[in-house]
């Protein structure tokens, strides 16, 4: 998330360098449309599930000019900043965490509106299992103890061997 909001700043700031130094006819200059700008917006709120919704607060602190879009419906996409600071504070230092607990409070907020939520623990799940483990030791166990469940309780061979060699 870092990266993609210092990457976003560079290419705002690019812009307004061009605009003050650039000649007359380079003025008006957008490297990034609104449509642009909207796409990535979307896109950062409802995959990455960053509900933060970072992209005008950005715009606005390199522009100095307000963000010409709306602000996001209510429709689940994104809760307001008074949450992330709580969420932050509950994690502490544990950046996996508030990522994982952010990631399943979007997924339930976007399907919130829904009459059917097919799928919604399925979501759930993925998110969880993604980043869930405390190291690989852990994440490692974990397969293990899944591909045992599968084979129904049957004893997977060379299993302590695999873990072993995995994490040498």
């Amino acid at each position: 998330q870092e990266h993609r909001e210092y990457l976003l700043r560079r290419v705002l700031e690019a812009q307004q360098t061009v605009r003050k130094i650039g000649p007359p006819e380079v003025a008006g200059i957008e490297l990034l449309a609104i449509e642009d700008l909207e796409a990535i917006r979307a896109h950062w709120l409802t995959r990455f599930h960053e509900f933060e919704d970072r992209l005008p607060v950005i715009y606005e602190q390199v522009t100095g000019n307000r963000y010409p879009a709306e602000t996001v419906k209510d429709d689940g996409a994104a809760l307001g900043p008074e949450y992330v600071e709580i969420l932050r504070e509950i994690c502490g230092d544990d950046t996996e965490q508030f990522r994982m607990i952010r990631e399943m409070l979007s997924i339930e907020q976007q399907d919130r509106s829904k009459l059917r939520r097919h799928g919604i623990l399925d979501k759930l799940e993925r998110t969880v299992r993604k980043g869930g483990f405390e190291n690989e030791q852990d994440a490692l166990e974990n397969a293990l103890h899944r591909r045992r469940e599968l084979a129904i309780g049957r004893p997977v061979e060379g299993e302590q061997q695999v873990l072993d060699s995995t994490l040498a």
